[in-house]
This record gives structure tokens, C-alpha cells and sequence, in this order.
């Protein structure tokens, strides 16, 4: 079946093509979008978790922990999102 995939979310849109007679029911159909859609909520919760889990920890260090790992305040939230996609690429087996 033809679909685009939306990134992080593992969310799979049907194709308009994709209800052919015979092979697959349209409420069937549906209903597997809707389970696709909630399994994606709960993973972009999981991502939040994640994000907000790293960036606490990365806030918690001083100034000198900064400077020792070559960071900057400015860039903890970025480094937090690349944890949090990394812990999420990690959970789904990449």
C-alpha cells in the first residue's frame, strides 16, 4: 500500500488508492487509522517525556560542567531534542 510517513510520529496516511474492493473494508481501514493516530499521540508523549527529562538534567549542571562538556546554555534545548530522538529511535529498535 502506498503511504507518507510522518516523522517521529511512525503515523502512515493512506494513500487515496488504498481502498481497493475486496482487499480491505473502509471501516476496517479507519479503524487501523485511528489505532495508528493514538499509538502516535502516546509516542510524541513519550518525545516530550524525553525532551523534558534530558533538558531538566542538562539544566541541573553548572556553569564549569558546561564548559568542561562544551556546551552552551543556548544549545541544551537542541541537545535535548537529539537525546529525547535518539531514546526514541533507541525504543523502536534503530
Amino acid at each position: 500500500m502506498n503511504s507518507h510517513r510522518v516523522p517521529y510520529s511512525g503515523l502512515a496516511l493512506p494513500a487515496p488508492t488504498a481502498f481497493a474492493p475486496g482487499i480491505e473494508s473502509y471501516a476496517a481501514a479507519t479503524r487501523r487509522f485511528a489505532w495508528q493516530g493514538i499509538r502516535a499521540i502516546g509516542r510524541l508523549v513519550r518525545l516530550w517525556r524525553d525532551y523534558r527529562a534530558a533538558l531538566r538534567e542538562l539544566e541541573s549542571l553548572s556553569d564549569a560542567d558546561l564548559r568542561d562538556l562544551r556546551f552552551k546554555r543556548i544549545d541544551l534545548s537542541e541537545i535535548a531534542w537529539d537525546e529525547a530522538r535518539r531514546r526514541a529511535d533507541a525504543a523502536r529498535g534503530r
